[in-house]
């Protein structure tokens, strides 16, 4: 059975469907972009409640703060009823955005920036790594996907924590 990956939109969907075809994972999975979190929660869901399907929702903290990240994340739990499947349900957090996990790819960051960008510019601009990564680039994140086929920067990201968690879950 495939595993529904759900994301809150288009743009993040395209990043992580470059991650799992990298891992050799797409197969195994179906990914679907909401049109934000309201949305992603609903169809999660529907997809674990209904469909009785494998769910992995990818979900934006859209915060830097402890308090503020630990409250979304126990509401999110309580909405879909994930105490009832534990085994089918998977939730993956991105602090503050999925952008993060470009803005840490040093790799990607050499491609997209139209100058050198240093760790110390990487740091600061973590709290907001959409807009980061659109100023030190001038362009719109959009324009970010071709560089996911780029074997290099797309393997940068297999390192990471989140990626690592949600390819464990695709391959269970």
């Amino acid at each position: 059975m495939k595993t529904i990956v759900i994301t809150e939109g288009r743009f993040d969907a395209a990043v992580l469907e470059k991650i799992f075809k990298s891992a050799n994972l797409l197969d195994k999975t179906n990914v679907l972009p909401a049109d934000g979190y309201s949305s992603a929660l609903s169809k999660a869901k529907t997809y674990l409640s209904v469909h009785k399907s494998r769910v992995m929702l990818i979900l934006d903290t859209d915060s830097v703060y402890e308090n503020e990240i630990l409250e979304k994340q126990e509401f999110v739990k309580s909405y879909v009823n994930y105490s009832w499947y534990p085994d089918r349900c998977k939730i993956i957090w991105f602090s503050p955005e999925l952008e993060t996990l470009l803005l840490h790819n040093k790799e990607f960051v050499s491609a997209v920036s139209l100058k050198p960008v240093s760790d110390f510019d990487i740091n600061i601009g973590s709290s907001s790594p959409r807009k980061t990564l659109e100023i030190i680039s001038g362009k719109k994140r959009e324009s970010f996907i071709p560089l996911l086929d780029n074997d290099t920067i797309v393997n940068g990201f297999l390192e990471d924590t989140s990626v690592k968690e949600m390819l464990a879950f695709v391959e269970k």
